[in-house]
């Protein structure tokens, strides 16, 4: 617990004296994942800060595990239709090299009104392009009678976020409270568009590209829908890179010994169709 203090007595510290990028903040590690349900309630372990922006106050929370990155934010409820609460991420950390938001970076919005979720990258110039979401993405908003919040399930391998401990840039923001471009952030000088102004983040016991390249092997049982591990791939000319098929969409081939799997979650569970 003192550790946690210390983190967030530092970033609280940075946001009064208005250095956001001074030092690279640590995010805490959870054992048990929060539950996306948009209600900030079960970060315990999480960093929290609570800060004002413009009389606007704000409370965000930040956790991860091995597979994701959790964020919440809970603000004062908003009046527009349109409002949202945007997460914008730098996954390389490399925003001091750019005027602008690349290609690379992203910008995560739900609409609090609709609990529509929308992902945009950057042009390079300026402004964002639509894309689709990347994958395993989570988000749920709730909204009260005075208070409104946002949560995120964000994974570590649809972006290589984090990889290795690298650190990365990030910002996040409650978008056209009241009116058109009423937009409040974390960082408190942190722009939508500008990723050297976001927040340098890092996290621990985060996956690196060699274990992104381990080799499992499930055989296709007969009678059976869940796949097994049996050790060493028997044959490499049916495999399947998972962690590329979660950034490029990769298609899928299965042999009819097995699935060859290189698999960057070690959690992850594959249902297969016995024959």
């Amino acid at each position: 617990m003192g550790y946690f203090f210390a983190q967030r007595m530092l970033l609280s510290l940075m946001l009064i004296l208005g250095q956001p990028q001074a030092s690279q903040i640590l995010i805490p590690p959870v054992q048990q994942a929060p539950v996306i349900d948009g209600q900030c309630n079960d970060f315990d372990e999480a960093m929290g800060v609570t800060f004002t922006e413009k009389g606007h106050a704000m409370r965000i929370f930040m956790a991860h595990d091995r597979d994701a990155l959790f964020v919440c934010m809970q603000v004062p409820k908003g009046l527009l239709y349109e409002r949202w609460v945007g997460i914008y991420l730098d996954p390389q950390g490399d925003g001091s090299d750019h005027t602008f938001a690349q290609s690379d970076d992203w910008s995560l919005q739900v609409n609090l009104s609709l609990g529509r979720l929308d992902s945009f990258v950057g042009d390079g110039q300026g402004s964002y392009i639509q894309t689709a979401a990347p994958t395993v993405l989570q988000s749920q908003r709730v909204i009260g009678a005075d208070m409104e919040s946002a949560e995120f399930r964000i994974s570590l391998y649809g972006l290589r976020l984090g990889e290795c401990g690298r650190p990365f840039g990030i910002a996040v923001a409650h978008q056209w409270v009241n009116a058109v471009a009423e937009d409040y952030f974390w960082p408190a000088d942190a722009e939508y568009n500008k990723p050297f102004s976001w927040m340098q983040m890092t996290m621990t016991n985060t996956l690196c590209p060699a274990d992104l390249n381990r080799q499992l092997y499930f055989p296709l049982l007969s009678g059976k829908r869940e796949a097994s591990n049996s050790g060493e791939c028997p044959d490499p000319n049916y495999s399947i890179d998972i962690s590329a098929m979660v950034i490029q969409r990769n298609k899928m081939t299965a042999s009819p010994k097995g699935l060859c799997v290189r698999s960057p979650e070690r959690s992850r569970r594959i249902r297969v169709l016995g024959r």
